[in-house]
């Protein structure tokens, strides 16, 4: 009898939570629809929270019984939209509601990838020609907002690029972080009304420069790319011997120099030579940053 009574009460008490769990894996095989769906990037660029909610509901079959909403402890939504060079993507924190005869919910993280744009590149500036070894770079620069031309038909691609212009870029191509109102820079020849500013100060920040003066006017040469380049790349160790006579081996960049032919970003101006001392163009520049970015 006491056999009886024990396995009796194990069962009641086991069907609630029982019951619970199969509202729990409808919830469940929704968030796997969901987690299938991503593969195909059905996503889009600009889209609200409430269209994105929408979206995720609509991947959900109505037969589930299950509704989507915005989480009420805060969505954290956030929509960064594709480009022709890099993908997006978009997120929230969203509620979902079983609402049969025993309602369950759940909240998760959700997110999509939004993939690149299609389209062909346009010539936009008279004196970048499509079939310019720099075209793409400057189309990337461009749609990327990380330079803009220096006329609205004229690039300049032979120009040379400055310190305070090549920093700016960088620090643009990396997403531009807000710098903090209280942060005191060490460099005693910029103002806050620069437009480099924050550039260098992110500069600064992250060990690319160092130093009492930012000389913001002094030509960018080869060598100084590449080094800023590597040092925001947390300085990777090389060999510091080159194929290039004229990188020794002493060379404070020598490093920066092997780093970045290995991985493509710049090659030698000959077999032999590196041209560390050459101040560099904006299309040069350009082209650098493109294949640091995105090849």
């Amino acid at each position: 009898m006491k056999k009886f009574i024990c396995l009796f009460l194990t069962i009641v008490m086991a069907l609630p939570l029982f019951t619970v769990n199969v509202f729990a894996d409808e919830v469940g095989k929704a968030i796997e629809i969901l987690e299938a769906a991503k593969k195909t990037d059905f996503a889009y660029n600009d889209m609200s929270l409430d269209s994105f909610v929408n979206f995720v509901q609509k991947l959900i079959p109505e037969s589930m019984n299950i509704t989507v909403q915005p989480s009420p402890m805060g969505n954290n939504f956030r929509c960064k939209n594709a480009t022709p060079y890099k993908t997006g993507s978009v997120s929230a924190n969203l509620e979902f509601s079983y609402n049969g005869a025993s309602p369950y919910k759940r909240t998760d993280d959700v997110s999509f990838k939004i993939p690149k744009l299609e389209r062909e590149i346009v010539q936009r500036f008279s004196d970048v020609p499509l079939d310019a070894y720099y075209s793409e770079a400057v189309d990337w620069a461009v749609v990327e907002n990380i330079t803009a031309g220096t006329s609205e038909t004229t690039f300049s691609p032979d120009a040379t690029c400055t310190r305070a212009q090549i920093i700016t870029f960088i620090y643009r191509a990396y997403g531009s972080s807000p710098i903090s109102k209280t942060y005191k820079t060490s460099f005693k020849d910029i103002s806050k009304d620069d437009y480099f500013y924050n550039a260098a100060c992110w500069a600064e920040a992250n060990g690319i420069l160092t130093g009492s003066k930012f000389e913001g006017d002094k030509a960018c040469t080869r060598s100084d790319v590449v080094t800023y380049l590597w040092k925001k790349a947390k300085s990777p160790k090389q060999s510091t011997k080159t194929q290039f006579t004229d990188v020794s081996s002493s060379a404070k960049y020598a490093q920066a120099v092997n780093w970045a032919v290995k991985e493509g970003i710049t090659s030698g101006t000959s077999d032999t030579t590196f041209s560390p001392k050459s101040t560099c163009t904006r299309g040069q520049i350009a082209t650098m940053l493109f294949r640091a970015f995105v090849k």
